[in-house]
């Protein structure tokens, strides 16, 4: 049976192993755990240990690991087809459900960001302001030949992508319209559900709402809504139903995220929490909370004890 790691009993032992025989092939582990199962909002490791995970896969995994819910639909959905080469008849169902979330003009589905990226930075884009290290970094690593401008200056660009609040600092509202740019792009790929319910921005505000991973609960997946039409892709049966599914089910619960006290907290936006320092992933795993750097986002099932371990985490850091 797995259980929180303390100073007696906490070893890496297997992981370490199968670490290092990974890298003998080639394969990076760059966190040093070999996850045996996801559930909830817990980690559980080969060696036996268990984490509160406060990543959450960048924040996509709003309503927790493996939920018995959405695995149900996804399994029956991977018994109709996994082929993306036919739109499914679930499409329909899933774009009524974002038209009662905000106000479409068009709207396309992507395996993943980076084709939705692909298709937005379309031939006429030669230069792309962003508004965080995150969306810098994103961007750096996938398109070599774009320009892209960070930190902002003067400058317009043709294209601007920010996300809602400011990541980088104390999650203040980001006021993008004080950027030159030909069009806009909100990037709510960490925000979806967690600062209102559903999109922060509206197409009365920017030229595209991007989505990533959060619209399926963490499984590859991208929505654009934008004002002018752009190419998209087919999306097999069982991610449509993720998605459909993902939001079905949040909205059902009607989440209220608790408001965090604390000395460790710099700062909170709905389930984002801005933490005064970066924790030590070491430390954290020892802990047992799985966090990176000063970033922590909350799952619709976090507990208040999962919060006092976070808490403890961060002195002991």
């Amino acid at each position: 049976m797995s259980d929180f790691p303390d100073k007696e009993n906490y070893n890496k032992k297997l992981s370490e192993l199968f670490t290092s025989r990974l890298k003998s092939f080639g394969i990076e582990n760059k966190i040093p755990l070999i996850i045996r199962k996801e559930k909830d909002q817990y980690l559980y490791d080969i060696d036996m240990n268990k984490y509160t995970d406060f990543f959450l896969n960048n924040g996509s995994v709003i309503v927790g690991h493996n939920n018995k819910v959405l695995t149900k639909y996804i399994k029956n959905a991977i018994s109709i087809g996994t082929e993306s080469v036919f739109i499914n008849k679930f499409y329909h169902k899933l774009v009524r459900l974002f038209s009662k979330l905000t106000d479409i003009k068009n709207i396309q589905f992507y395996q993943s960001v980076f084709f939705a990226l692909y298709n937005i930075l379309n031939d006429d884009v030669k230069s792309v302001g962003v508004t965080s290290v995150f969306l810098y970094d994103l961007l750096k690593s996938n398109f070599f030949d774009l320009k892209i401008v960070y930190p902002l200056k003067n400058e317009e660009v043709d294209l601007l992508i920010f996300e809602p609040i400011d990541f980088d600092n104390s999650l203040e509202v980001v006021d993008f319209k004080i950027f030159k740019a030909k069009k806009y792009c909100s990037f709510e790929g960490r925000t979806f559900f967690r600062l209102k319910r559903g999109f922060y921005h509206s197409l009365d505000e920017v030229d595209y709402i991007l989505a990533g991973n959060i619209i399926a609960n963490g499984m590859d997946a991208a929505i654009v809504i934008s004002k002018e039409k752009i190419k998209g892709n087919i999306i097999p049966t069982f991610l449509t139903v993720a998605i459909h599914e993902t939001i079905k089910y949040y909205l059902r619960k009607r989440i209220e995220f608790p408001v965090v006290n604390g000395k460790f907290i710099k700062a909170q936006k709905g389930g984002i929490l801005k933490l005064n320092s970066k924790i030590n992933l070491e430390v954290g795993l020892r802990n047992g909370i799985f966090v990176v750097n000063d970033v922590a986002f909350l799952s619709i099932l976090h507990t208040v004890y999962d919060l006092r371990r976070l808490e403890r985490a961060f002195s002991k850091n």
